[in-house]
């Protein structure tokens, strides 16, 4: 299943995406079967009472979200590309500030991004130190940067390849 998210109502869509992740996702409108539900129905081994969400920059669009994603009660996962401004939203909002991208993807049943270029996600998501490599089975990842579509259904592929969904 492809989520691509390009819009001013992104936070919407995520409360969406998210309230299907929570409750009974018999009802989410984009989904395959076997796929996403078969990650966030209640009860599986992989989930908590909220699934731990991975945010990948906390700029001047990730701040906002990541904050009202901690107030709704979300465990959350940070990295940013300036360690000072990840630490800094910690300090001051919640969360945990993760070693890696790595280590945010191993500790994440979702991850977000949110990044100013298609390049950057690129980077975030591949390498020995990127998402990819700490990914989870099934672990979703919605990707919300101001990104080229095709370079966006590329990575989907490449994350579909390491067992997650984009």
């Amino acid at each position: 299943t492809q989520f691509i998210v390009h819009s001013a109502s992104c936070l919407r869509c995520l409360s969406s995406l998210l309230a299907h992740a929570s409750l009974d996702t018999s009802k989410a409108k984009h989904r395959q079967s076997g796929s996403i539900e078969s990650t966030f129905k209640k009860g599986t081994s992989n989930m908590s009472a909220q699934p731990t969400i991975g945010f990948v920059g906390v700029g001047s669009m990730g701040w906002p979200m990541a904050a009202l994603l901690h107030k709704a009660g979300y465990p959350l996962q940070i990295v940013d590309a300036s360690a000072e401004r990840a630490q800094a939203f910690c300090k001051e909002i919640g969360g945990t500030v993760a070693a890696s991208n790595r280590a945010l993807a191993a500790a994440s049943d979702i991850i977000i991004t949110i990044l100013p270029t298609s390049a950057i996600v690129e980077a975030v998501l591949n390498g020995p130190d990127g998402v990819l490599a700490g990914l989870r089975p099934d672990a979703v990842i919605v990707e919300m940067s101001s990104g080229v579509p095709t370079i966006t259904r590329t990575l989907a592929e490449q994350v579909a390849a390491a067992k997650g969904h984009l």
